[in-house]
């Protein structure tokens, strides 16, 4: 399965929703996530690198309630498996500190470890998928 797949497969699930969709509000709510994706999907089918744009899309989850969150379960699990994934094959050939820029949390895990803050910085070190040994090693090497 193409890595694009699995966001087509997302805005599907999405639209699957909302035929069974009774509340108004969700309605609407969930067609302005369907033209917000679009966008990024186009994007990715050609061929452009939509990293930076999947944290807009986590806001716009986050920042936004479903009055029933029930029909569109599968889709927002397809979103975290597409996200996961992606962020993994796009992180894979990156440098720790590339990792850390494009997850734009440099300067948080800068401030981690300037107040030896081993949780956080270990937090942001697995949210760019290191590995243990690797994030022990950083640690070691920053604190």
């Amino acid at each position: 399965m193409q890595m694009h797949d699995r966001l087509a497969k997302t805005i599907e699930k999405f639209e699957t929703g909302l035929k069974d969709c009774r509340q108004p509000e969700d309605r609407t709510l969930v067609l302005s996530y369907l033209a917000n994706l679009a966008p990024i999907l186009a994007r990715a089918v050609l061929g452009s690198d939509v990293l930076k744009e999947l944290p807009e899309v986590e806001r716009m989850f986050g920042n936004s309630w479903l009055h029933d969150s029930q029909p569109f379960e599968n889709a927002f699990a397809e979103w975290r498996l597409f996200r996961r994934e992606y962020e993994e094959r796009s992180f894979s050939a990156m440098t720790v500190n590339e990792r850390l820029s494009a997850a734009s949390i440099m300067g948080e895990f800068d401030q981690a470890c300037t107040a030896k803050d081993r949780t956080t910085a270990r937090r942001l070190l697995q949210s760019v998928y290191l590995g243990e040994a690797d994030i022990e090693a950083i640690l070691l090497d920053r604190m």
